[in-house]
């Protein structure tokens, strides 16, 4: 490996046509004015330091060539005596002092060579410097050893790629690499179809994790919110697997791993959307925190919970309930499970709330840019704890949301009735409650950008809450925080800066359509005051929501 100096760090058109570029991502602006599709920009790196093996032996060739033609020459030349002078006998004395040093300059066609130094350079493939690692080892071997895998070991193997490839690609912006994700996910596809219609493949695990990885792949890449569908149709499909492997693929650990992911992504999407939730995917839960270690086991728990708030969710969406005093009794009892799962944790979930001391500058440097919060910050034992804490305070958020709507929903209906003292009491409660809430969530996001890490780190590793699956899981709770406040109140701004920083800086597309949501939708909690008051008892905003569905906007309906 050579360095090649500094390249241009301009995009492709720009380069060819000869201009300056700014280099605006995610398309310079020369190509915007010109109507023409950037192609993006180059990694700077990799040009920095290229394989120069080839064009050095094409050198060398060349100049041990260019070498003989000259020695030819003097021999020539030395049969004839007037051409014999003081000056070729110096040359012929630098020349022999030039083939002992070891250091030839291969910039030089002049430049002695000797012939053993070319048959060393290496031919085909550069060998690395440095210590090889397990992972690579892993991917050099299924790279050259393609032969031997079924087609769900295919499957999976294809959308690892698409994910990684696809990541990768738009971290760099590179076209090239975004294609070449979209031609892996085309493969994956049709290989997870072959093993779909294989009964012996079907309920194989590299099945599942297949489709695991392909809804990934639709976080990664969905960049509007039409194309989030993508993802819940992969969901559904998980789903309809899950349903055929039954209760006993939680029974081993391979697939035990399988159906806690997957679970936690079809609830998700099922509160998301307002739909119910697979009845399979409910029933194998609570066998599943039998055979998890404790700590686990109580995520499992919060995530049967919001498979009820879910539920409920859906019912009301459906109309199989309607009533303000049923629905508001079903929420209350979501509620209170809540709070009993709260107050039997057990001390590996408690973590620390840190006000920062440190300089603006040096806490965007430690956390990718962003600043705390109202300055503080949380630290935790784990990123697993982080991330079920904060599935505790979306369901928490939800459920006040569903509370306050019904509330209000009873109080528009008595005409003319002013609000008592103990209902705007309550209001005050739950506006202060979803606030509090929606703080905790910021103040646990720079420990997802690696703030507080804890343990030992390996050198060929990264931190579990600086990789890319921090941010993964980080993009409702920060949506449902947003939700919280109107769309120009600190919090959301905030929020939509974290976004923007998981969709540029880890290439998930998922976080920039969620953005788009951010900057038009209004707050869920829109029409209430902070003293409780109601300010709009209409609240038509709210009913226009399309992707923040409110139970404020499905009773509206009525």
């Amino acid at each position: 490996m050579v360095f090649c100096g500094k390249p241009s760090k301009g995009c492709g058109q720009c380069r060819a046509r000869k201009i300056r570029c700014d280099q605006e991502r995610p398309a310079c602006s020369q190509c915007l004015k010109g109507n023409r599709i950037c192609p993006g920009y180059r990694d700077e790196l990799s040009l920095m330091f290229r394989d120069e093996s080839q064009q050095v032996v094409w050198k060398a060739r060349n100049s041990a060539a260019a070498k003989k033609s000259k020695q030819t020459r003097k021999a020539r030349r030395a049969h004839s005596p007037t051409e014999s002078s003081p000056e070729s006998s110096s040359a012929a004395t630098t020349s022999s002092v030039r083939r002992g040093s070891d250091v030839i300059d291969f910039g030089d066609d002049s430049s002695p060579l000797q012939p053993v130094l070319v048959e060393r350079q290496p031919l085909t493939r550069v060998q690395p410097s440095y210590q090889i690692t397990q992972d690579e080892a892993v991917c050099y071997f299924i790279r050259y050893n393609p032969s031997g895998f079924s087609e769900s070991q295919e499957a999976l193997k294809a959308s690892v790629s698409a994910v990684g490839t696809a990541m990768l690609g738009r971290v760099r912006q590179d076209m090239s690499m975004i294609l070449a994700a979209g031609a892996e996910y085309g493969f994956a596809l049709q290989m997870l179809a072959f093993a779909v219609s294989n009964p012996a493949e079907v309920k194989a695990n590299p099945t599942l994790g297949a489709v695991l990885m392909l809804a990934i792949f639709e976080v990664v890449t969905s960049r509007t919110t039409q194309n989030i569908e993508k993802w819940t149709n992969h969901l559904r499909g998980a789903a309809a697997i899950l349903e055929l492997r039954g209760p006993e693929q939680v029974q081993n650990e391979e697939g035990l791993k399988l159906f806690v992911q997957l679970r936690f992504l079809i609830i998700t999407s099922c509160l998301q959307l307002a739909v119910h939730v697979p009845q399979s995917v409910l029933e194998c839960a609570p066998l599943g925190m039998f055979l998890r270690p404790q700590t686990e086991a109580y995520g499992d728990r919060l995530i049967y919970i919001i498979g009820q708030l879910a539920n409920l969710r859906a019912d009301v969406r459906l109309k199989y309930m309607t009533k303000a005093q049923e629905i508001l009794a079903a929420a209350y009892d979501i509620e209170a499970e809540l709070l009993a799962w709260l107050a039997s944790l057990p001390p590996e979930f408690s973590y620390s709330t840190v006000e920062n001391t440190l300089s603006d500058a040096a806490f965007k440097k430690l956390c990718r840019g962003i600043l705390p919060y109202n300055n503080r910050y949380h630290i935790y034992n784990d990123l697993w704890i982080c991330h079920t804490w904060n599935q505790y305070r979306c369901a928490r958020v939800m459920v006040s949301e569903i509370i306050l709507s019904c509330l209000r929903r009873l109080f528009v209906k008595s005409a003319g009735a002013r609000i008592p003292s103990e209902l705007q009491s309550q209001f005050r409660k739950i506006r202060s409650l979803s606030r509090q809430l929606a703080a905790e969530v910021c103040a646990s996001v720079p420990y997802h950008f690696g703030i507080g890490n804890t343990g030992e780190i390996h050198s060929d590793s990264v931190p579990i809450n600086e990789s890319h699956t921090a941010g993964l899981v980080l993009l409702w709770p920060l949506v449902v925080a947003g939700a919280t406040e109107g769309k120009n109140h600190p919090l959301r701004k905030w929020g939509i800066d974290c976004l923007r920083l998981i969709g540029h800086g880890m290439g998930i597309d998922q976080a920039l359509a969620l953005i788009d949501v951010l900057e038009t939708e209004a707050g869920v909690f829109d029409g209430v005051g902070d003293d409780g008051m109601l300010i709009d008892e209409k609240s038509s905003a709210i009913v226009k929501n399309k992707v923040l569905n409110t139970t404020w906007k499905h009773l509206e309906a009525e």
